[in-house]
């Protein structure tokens, strides 16, 4: 698990989502799925096994 400043794109030439990357090098680049709301927008990504993922999804602090 990483966490720091980093930077992000909103990808529309693949899959509709955003791509983050953290400037200190730690983990790689992850690409997250829009959702949500436009007025509850949220952001998500499945991590480990694709049949039973854990689903984790980023808040606002």
């Amino acid at each position: 698990m990483c966490d720091g400043p980093g930077t992000w794109l909103l990808d529309r030439e693949g899959r509709d989502g955003v791509v983050v990357r953290l400037d200190d090098g730690c983990g790689q680049q992850t690409y997250w799925v829009i959702g949500g709301t436009e007025d509850e927008p949220e952001l998500f990504v499945p991590f480990g096994d694709m049949d039973a993922p854990d689903l984790w999804i980023l808040q606002r602090d």
